[in-house]
């Protein structure tokens, strides 16, 4: 407002001029509040009010927002799906997920940044670190799971002995096939191409044992293998391809192997079974020595082609050549 001289009108901020008034002594204006009064013991109209409502000369300044929250979802959503392609590498997604976690968190500390992405950014990190890690776990368990199974084809499933019908396994402990009666075994694991051989086991002959022998008696099986099948590319079949041999006493297993003296059946024309390196079709004369503590002192009850716990086991009748 202008003063009685004329002079030009003074701005007012928005305080003093919802104050002006009041001190004013102008026809018809608010008397002035007596002496000891505060002026300011009301409420300004703009009280409460946003900043561009009370005052609409002064624009509000635009909020600044940064991308951390956007890039941060942006991470995760990929670490989520990265296990779907990942395979063994899974634990791959947490490389993504971590920082996504952190710039998350920093999107979150930053008022200019709440928008929902950076909570939506760390929701899905926080998954993502969950469904990899249970990925792992279950590939973890499911490999576990499959050493197991290979165990178990290793140590005797698959592999084994066969009579001239398909059969799996010839004779029982308690009822051993007839010694010098041919059967097939195939040496392959899972499937695998291997040597098959035609077996015929003869018998066992005792042995004499050498001067460094424990209290025990030694024994050599004998027969004669063939291969049928040789390994696709191989001249000869390989001495690794050869069944375990081993005989049973008293329902158990004997597997004592060495310092035996073993001259006398090679000089009788076998050699050792693992020498048994030979073309498709030849017939290779085995032996297969065996110590037997003293301990054991029963009679050979059978004598056992491939491994006696499978399925593929081959027992013959005990006979001892020369008798």
């Amino acid at each position: 407002m202008a003063d009685d001289e004329g002079t030009s009108p003074q701005p007012w901020s928005a305080q003093e001029a919802w104050v002006a008034p009041a001190l004013s002594e102008a026809e018809g204006a608010v008397p002035a509040p007596s002496a000891g009064q505060d002026p300011w013991a009301g409420q300004p109209p703009w009280a409460g009010q946003p900043l561009a409502a009370s005052r609409p000369w002064m624009a509000e300044p635009a909020k600044r927002r940064s991308a951390f929250g956007l890039v941060g979802l942006a991470l995760a959503a990929v670490a989520l799906v990265a296990p779907l392609f990942m395979g063994h590498f899974v634990l791959v997604a947490w490389l993504l997920a971590i920082p996504a976690i952190v710039l998350a968190i920093v999107g979150l500390a930053r008022p200019q940044d709440r928008n929902g992405f950076p909570t939506a950014a760390l929701i899905t990190s926080i998954v993502a670190i969950i469904v990899s890690t249970a990925v792992f776990a279950f590939t973890v368990v499911n490999g576990i799971g499959d050493v197991i199974e290979s165990a178990d084809d290793w140590l005797g499933s698959a592999r084994g002995a066969s009579d001239e019908d398909g059969t799996r396994g010839v004779g029982t402990l308690e009822k051993p096939a007839a010694a010098g009666e041919a059967f097939s075994f195939d040496s392959s694991y899972n499937g695998e191409d291997a040597t098959v051989w035609e077996v015929t086991v003869a018998g066992y002959v005792d042995i004499p044992g050498l001067d460094t022998l424990e209290d025990g008696r030694c024994v050599a099986v004998v027969g004669s293998i063939v291969p049928t099948h040789v390994v696709e590319g191989e001249d000869t079949s390989w001495w690794m391809d050869t069944p375990d041999v081993t005989v049973m006493i008293d329902g158990e297993a004997q597997y004592g192997y060495g310092d035996c003296d073993v001259s006398g059946v090679e000089d009788a024309g076998y050699r050792h079974l693992w020498e048994a390196e030979v073309p498709e079709g030849e017939t290779f004369d085995f032996y297969y020595e065996l110590w037997i503590p003293e301990e054991t002192d029963g009679d050979i009850q059978a004598i056992v082609v491939g491994d006696p716990e499978s399925e593929g086991a081959a027992f013959i009748r005990a006979v001892q050549v020369g008798e």
